[in-house]
């Protein structure tokens, strides 16, 4: 959370010493240079300048901020601070931290400043009410994209998983809207068993859309994507909300990019928790599932954030339905594909390759995947096949040291869609693409180039560190 401090008298410098990681990376904007030098001396950025004039927040670059604190005793100065930082950003949080008893005309007159006692930055729950503040503002900044007439799609990833599917769920019910009003898209199919199943038991619709059916609608939101996902599709929409590393080269009015948390379904259970919805047991469900399977149970790349969200949605949830979504059945044929692929693995330095050739049901492939991980030895396991005319690449690794999302994207980011996360990662690359890259190719061909690139990858992505 990155905060601007506001402040003009040097005695707070001794609460601010105190709690000093609160202001950790914060920029604080003083009257004079005896007091910048004072912040500096404690390691903490400042500027001076006139604290009631436009020109100093310009230069601070105020819209770059989560949230401002103001450490001043004067009303007026209060007032004639806030009217300024709300004339160049209406939305941001603005909270004065008093250090005596509030004068409740001074609340009265100034409603959407948060008045808090300073003391109460000693209290364990201070950090979780700052939270709060800035979460309902961007609440509202979301909601404000949106009115009344307007004609939304809800898109996720193609074949979307148990995150997109749940937050494309929350952020319906967070706008106050239903599948008529806000239906969920996917230009893929839902394909994985589990996923289905999740469908299924929830009663939740996902469309499969195409790029006439884009434009009958007037605003476009994106969940646990990012545009640049799509190619040059969708290179212009209107909000976005990812838990995936930040893409460049779009454009979006609401951008909500938390790559430090687990999962998209806890930026959305946030959103909903500081919003005072009532989460009912389906959406509870929905979002549990999604925390969980993308956190592998919190047992990988979770935050604070994603423990708390699946805290309080644990005793919310449907855990039977949880059990009947998580074992879907498994195909005899998959079985078989399973002992031929494992019998021509490759293993080098580490890494274990696998190609199923042509598969009926694409979750076959990340089910190996995970399995293959288990092998004693092996850092990485990466496995192929074919489903539905493209290649599909599934990685996995320890995620200890190394970054799937990353090595898979340079390995096969030009042939096709590549990305993920910090210990597992995904590519699929149309049959066509590949073949004008390497010519009419058999199983035998499609394993040795698999492995030929992700070695390199890896190997470069080693040196950059070394």
């Amino acid at each position: 959370m990155k905060s601007l401090v506001i402040c003009n008298d040097s005695s707070l410098l001794n609460i601010i010493n105190l709690k000093s990681f609160y202001f950790k990376g914060s920029l604080f904007l003083v009257p004079d240079r005896n007091l910048k030098d004072r912040l500096s001396q404690k390691g903490l950025k400042a500027l001076t300048g006139d604290l009631t004039k436009n020109y100093i927040y310009k230069k601070a670059k105020l819209k770059d901020f989560d949230i401002i604190f103001i450490l001043l005793e004067d009303s007026i100065l209060i007032s004639d601070i806030s009217k300024t930082i709300y004339k160049i950003e209406e939305n941001i949080p603005v909270v004065a931290l008093l250090n005596r008893e509030f004068n409740p005309s001074i609340i009265k007159n100034y409603p959407k400043i948060q008045f808090i006692p300073l003391l109460s930055m000693f209290n364990g729950l201070f950090l979780d009410k700052i939270k709060e503040i800035v979460i309902k503002k961007r609440v509202e900044r979301l909601k404000s994209v949106f009115n009344e007439n307007d004609k939304v799609l809800i898109v996720t990833q193609h074949d979307p998983d148990p995150d997109a599917i749940a937050s494309a769920l929350a952020l319906r019910t967070l706008l106050g809207r239903n599948k008529a009003t806000a239906p969920i898209g996917s230009f893929g199919k839902v394909t994985r068993p589990e996923n289905l199943a999740m469908l299924k038991l929830l009663e939740i619709e996902v469309e499969q859309i195409d790029d006439k059916v884009i434009k009958e609608y007037t605003k476009i939101a994106m969940v646990d994507v990012q545009p640049p996902y799509f190619g040059d599709q969708l290179l212009n929409v209107d909000v976005v909300i990812d838990h995936h590393p930040r893409q460049k080269n779009y454009k979006a009015i609401f951008r909500e990019i938390k790559s430090n948390y687990g999962a998209t379904s806890t930026i959305l259970s946030e959103y909903l928790f500081a919003s005072g919805i009532k989460i009912p047991q389906r959406l509870a469900t929905a979002l549990l599932y999604g925390i969980k399977s993308d956190t592998f149970f919190l047992d990988r790349e979770v935050s604070h954030a994603d423990i708390k969200a699946f805290s309080y949605l644990y005793p919310l949830a449907n855990n039977n339905l949880l059990r009947r979504i998580e074992r879907p059945e498994l195909p005899v044929d998959a079985l078989k594909s399973f002992g031929k692929a494992l019998q021509k693995k490759t293993i080098v330095n580490g890494i274990l390759f696998s190609h199923l050739g042509v598969v009926e049901r694409e979750d076959v492939i990340p089910f190996l995947s995970d399995f293959c991980l288990q092998v004693e030895g092996i850092e990485w396991s990466v496995v192929s096949g074919i489903s539905d005319k493209k290649i599909v690449i599934c990685i996995r690794n320890s995620g200890f040291t190394k970054s799937a999302g990353e090595v898979v994207k340079e390995a096969f980011g030009e042939l096709g869609s590549a990305g993920g996360h910090r210990s597992m990662a995904k590519a699929v690359i149309p049959i066509k693409v590949f073949e004008e890259k390497f010519g009419k190719s058999n199983d035998f061909d499609i394993r040795k180039h698999i492995r030929k690139y992700f070695v390199k990858a890896v190997k470069d992505k080693a040196q950059k560190f070394n």
